[in-house]
């Protein structure tokens, strides 16, 4: 027995320290694999950039299934377009108009088109489909057999209905002067303009109106037919316009990829923007009592906390992208001029408005920096509200005249202007912000 005992604890000891030399191995591999896994997941979530926001159409589309660009050929236009040779220089609108014509034609953003002329048959505004050749040597070589001027309505009524058809971006170009011959129709442009335009409400549609001056040479027919119904005109400057009407996310590609050179003179409507990033910068060269009070891990400081002084008010830069805006909303100067600091609980102002800097790891995700001054915090906690209403601009207003008759006195303006593009507002139940973005705030004990 003795012998016995001595043989089996030897025996039964390396039997256990093998299964435990097996449960430990196996143990040890399972913590191992948790461990990499939980440890892993941080370290690449560090190492990934903040993304930077992106325009609408980026994240949704790349190209634009069909557009249709139609061309007025009334007698109106013929002054835009003057025969072309050797000694004759091209005026800007047959320099614009024929590089928005070639884009369309070759750019890769543009899946399918369609090229038309607007006429006026039997007193009716007509479409004649023609082709990009075609259209292109009308606007270098001039209108060879000019129409009666169209009716304003009946021409987008007719164009909304034929871009209908394939679902197309409708893209035109006029001089869009509505004199109608029924002079009691002066009253009601913007309830006529806005039936014309019903076939977009219905759909969704949206309107870019871009607007540009060209030298024009030749007959002039104005709205006001009084004291003359027809001038002559020798390089007065005039407007021409261009209008994109189709589904938002498709005008925004064709505005960013194929309309190169956008004139500085624009209108948009129905749009609705994204709510662009934004977040406090408190660290950017802050005046006064000012700190974030809650950081959030995607969306940066969007707390502070401030303690204003009567002599020692609170400054520091709030960060906004407003990159998948149109152009001119982008411009530093009009957003000074028109963007608001609202909400509740203090007295404030936003004194700059300045691009950011690229370079700046601060910065890098914004495109602009708002410096706001609080001088006051009225309240232990309220919101400080960054609007950009959706004012046209003053352009609208400087170009609209309610009488063309003399436009070598008054040049560059558009018989009652306002009114057609009031007609086009009205089809939007509400006018809506470009955007509107709201920090919080916590007032600091003293």
């Amino acid at each position: 027995m003795r012998s016995n005992s001595q043989l089996f604890f030897p025996l039964l000891l390396a039997f256990l320290l093998l299964q435990t030399s097996c449960f430990t191995r196996q143990d040890r591999h399972a913590e191992n694999t948790s461990t990499e896994a939980t440890e892993t997941v941080p370290k690449t979530t560090e190492k990934v950039p903040a993304s930077k926001p992106t325009s609408t159409s980026e994240k949704q589309i790349t190209s634009i299934p069909k557009v249709n660009v139609f061309l007025e050929v009334s007698g109106g236009m013929v002054g835009f377009m003057p025969k072309g040779g050797a000694a004759s220089q091209a005026t800007n609108f047959q320099k614009s108009v024929a590089g928005l014509l070639t884009e369309v034609n070759y750019n890769k953003a543009v899946q399918s088109k369609d090229f038309y002329f607007i006429r006026e048959k039997n007193g009716t505004s007509q479409l004649q489909k023609s082709t990009y050749n075609e259209v292109l040597k009308t606007v270098s070589a001039g209108i060879s057999n000019p129409a009666l001027g169209t009716e304003l309505p009946e021409m987008l009524e007719q164009i909304l209905k034929e871009s209908g058809k394939s679902q197309a971006v409708s893209v035109i170009v006029s001089d869009f002067i509505y004199g109608p011959s029924d002079k009691t129709k002066f009253n009601i442009i913007p309830q006529l303009i806005r039936g014309a335009l019903n076939e977009a409400q219905n759909k969704d549609l949206v309107v870019s109106v871009f607007a540009d001056q060209s030298a024009f040479t030749g007959s002039f027919h104005p709205a006001v037919k009084q004291p003359v119904a027809k001038r002559e005109l020798k390089g007065t400057k005039m407007p021409y316009y261009v209008w994109v009407i189709g589904p938002q996310e498709e005008v925004i590609l064709f505005n960013q990829k194929v309309f190169k050179n956008l004139p500085e003179q624009q209108a948009h409507f129905g749009f609705n923007y994204p709510e662009p990033a934004f977040e406090a910068l408190t660290k950017l060269k802050p005046s006064g009592n000012v700190y974030c009070s809650e950081r959030k891990p995607s969306g940066g400081c969007k707390s502070v906390t401030i303690n204003p002084q009567k002599d020692t008010p609170v400054e520091f830069e709030i960060g906004v992208n407003l990159s998948s805006l149109p152009t001119p909303l982008q411009n530093a100067d009009f957003l000074k001029k028109n963007l608001q600091l609202n909400g509740k609980g203090f007295s404030g102002t936003i004194i700059s408005v300045k691009q950011a800097n690229a370079k700046d790891p601060a910065q890098e995700k914004y495109s602009h920096l708002v410096r706001v001054r609080i001088t006051q915090a009225i309240a232990k906690s309220g919101q400080l509200t960054l609007t950009l209403p959706d004012n046209q601009g003053d352009w609208v207003n400087q170009w609209t005249t309610q009488n063309d008759n003399n436009p070598v006195a008054h040049p560059g303006k558009t018989f009652k202007l306002k009114e057609v593009l009031a007609g086009v507002q009205s089809l939007y139940s509400e006018q809506r912000n470009v955007f509107s973005i709201s920090l919080n705030f916590i007032k600091a004990n003293d």
